[in-house]
């Protein structure tokens, strides 16, 4: 069987990584090649970034994109930092919805398990003899 090199590619990850690079290059005036959009960004390919440091350069992509967008220079950045820009602020607003929506669930499912044991109690039930379940 002939030897193979599409271990090689760069991952999801890498990809995402290495396009928060380039936004943090570009908006450091540095010089981005255009393979590093793409998952080979010298500071990302094959590193094995951790989930907190990718954490937090992502975070500060976004607030300099941010501040940039606020001073109304975001469009003099190239198209794959404003796209990058668009589609992590889309991302960023659904996960916020769903964080939302999950405490809201929380809070529901507190409030009817906190109604139920007022009931038993209420009607002199023991809560041992009830399993409560919410799924």
């Amino acid at each position: 069987m002939p030897c193979r090199s599409d271990y090689m590619e760069p991952n999801e990850h890498e990809v995402a990584l290495s396009q928060v690079c380039c936004v943090l290059d570009e908006l450091a005036d540095k010089k981005v090649k255009e393979s590093w959009w793409t998952g080979d960004h010298p500071k990302v390919y094959g590193k094995g970034i951790s989930r907190s440091e990718a954490d937090a350069w992502t975070a500060e992509a976004c607030k300099q994109c941010r501040n940039e967008e606020a001073s109304g220079n975001i469009h003099n950045h190239s198209l794959e930092l404003q796209l990058w820009w668009r589609e992590h602020k889309k991302k960023d607003k659904a996960r916020e919805e769903a964080e939302e929506k999950a405490k809201t669930a929380i809070k529901h499912v507190k409030a009817i398990r906190a109604l139920i044991k007022d009931y038993l109690k209420e009607h002199d039930i023991s809560s041992e003899s009830v399993e409560i379940r919410i799924r």
